[in-house]
This record gives C-alpha cells, sequence and structure tokens, in this order.
C-alpha cells in the first residue's frame, strides 16, 4: 500500500484489478483499502474520489523497451513505472544516441511476439 500526502489531500493506493477499463470497480476492494488506510490512523473525509485506470500489462509481466525505426518505446512496466523509470530512460538514451546499451534489450524487443 502505498499513502502520499499532498497539502489538502491523500492518496492512497495498493488496488489492482483483473478486469476491463468499462467495467465497475469493486467495492470490495475500496473498502479494504479505506480499512487499511484507516488502520494506519489516518482519516478519509469527505469528498473521496475513488479512481480506477487501465495499466499495461504484457503477458510475459515484462515492460517492453527498443525501437523500431524513428519509433522509440517503453511501456509496460507493470505497476513499476516510476520504479524503473530511471533504467529504462538511461538504456533509450543509449539506443536513440547509438550509444553502448547499458544491458541487453532483446528480453525486453517487441519482436519477442513474434
Amino acid at each position: 500500500m502505498i499513502v502520499t500526502r499532498f497539502a489538502h489531500r491523500l492518496r492512497a493506493a495498493s488496488i489492482v484489478e483483473f478486469a476491463t477499463a468499462d467495467m465497475a470497480p469493486d467495492p470490495r476492494k475500496w473498502a479494504r483499502l479505506r480499512a487499511h488506510v484507516a488502520a494506519l490512523g489516518l482519516s478519509l473525509r469527505e469528498p473521496l474520489e475513488p479512481w480506477m485506470g487501465a495499466r499495461p500489462t504484457l503477458p510475459d509481466y515484462l515492460p517492453a523497451l527498443g525501437r523500431r525505426g524513428a519509433l522509440a518505446y517503453a511501456f509496460g512496466h507493470q505497476h513499476l513505472g516510476l520504479t524503473l523509470s530511471a533504467t529504462s530512460g538511461e538504456a533509450l538514451a543509449a539506443l536513440l544516441h547509438d550509444a553502448p546499451l547499458p544491458f541487453d534489450l532483446s528480453p525486453f524487443d517487441l519482436a519477442r511476439f513474434g
């Protein structure tokens, strides 16, 4: 669970919905999240704004990092986009500048899907 304080707001996140983006969120998960926040001793006040958004997930759970012609790509980091952003950015910068890569990108190339 992640809790982030803002000047006049609180963001709490920890839910994964295995559903399509047009489906309604599971209310049991929101109740569980509210219970976790309360267990931390944090108060929730109205207005509450539950939110759910789609996150790209690839079938093999690996991100897509690479280049196809003039198009460079870095997506599908599961829920680790912020965590992996520096590493992905370093790899893409090297790729775009034809510099030595910091690690082998072949496991992350979209060609793996045929």
